[in-house]
């Protein structure tokens, strides 16, 4: 498993945080910050554009 850090914004409350995570890949630790369990991406900018319709700005994991 590797360390990454993944930002992540709120669009709805204003926050702005980020997050440390162990993943084994860059769209694990997008769907770990997220909470997803079950759904199936294939690419960083799936995922972001699904957190963007539930108002959430998420940045492209950066390994630690």
């Amino acid at each position: 498993m590797k360390k990454y850090i993944v930002g992540l914004a709120n669009l709805y409350d204003g926050s702005n945080k980020l997050h440390i995570v162990e993943a084994n890949s860059p769209i694990e630790a997008m769907k770990i910050v997220l909470g997803l369990q079950h759904e199936e991406f294939s690419n960083v900018e799936e995922i972001q554009a699904y957190a963007h319709d539930g108002e959430l700005l998420i940045s492209e994991p950066m390994e630690l």
